[in-house]
């Protein structure tokens, strides 16, 4: 996620985070493309978002939520990042991953957004085995 938010810079990267059914840890970050090409909003792709979710549904994964990078504020939800939050069409425990690369090093956190209330997740990093 960290390489894909450099990649993108100046502008914001998105991606879609997936997990195992039943289980609270990311296998795998698809990074999407950002339709809008801007520095401080995304649009996901949708014929890559499509593809990116029946190749998951193929290794028995669920999408789980969403990754995007702030350029040059904090790692926050901005206000329209908890409007879209509020979707009926997003599910409540869905996982917000934001990067900063404001600062001297970049800044990965994670949230659950419900009923427009921003709630930080604590992150595990568990190594590849």
């Amino acid at each position: 996620m960290l390489a894909e938010a450099r990649r993108a810079a100046p502008l914001e990267a998105c991606g879609l985070l997936f997990g195992r059914v039943g289980s609270r840890a990311l296998a795998r970050f698809q990074p999407i493309t950002n339709v809008l090409r801007s520095e401080r909003a995304y649009e996901l792709d949708a014929q890559e978002y499509l593809e990116a979710l029946f190749a998951a549904e193929a290794e028995g994964l669920e999408m789980i939520g969403v990754m995007h990078s702030h350029p040059a504020s904090p790692a926050y939800p901005s206000a329209v990042d908890v409007a879209g939050a509020s979707s009926a069409l997003v599910p409540d425990d869905w996982h917000w991953v934001v990067i900063s690369l404001h600062g001297a090093e970049p800044v990965l956190r994670s949230f659950l957004i419900v009923e427009q209330s921003v709630v930080e997740e604590e992150i595990e990093i568990v190594e590849d085995r």
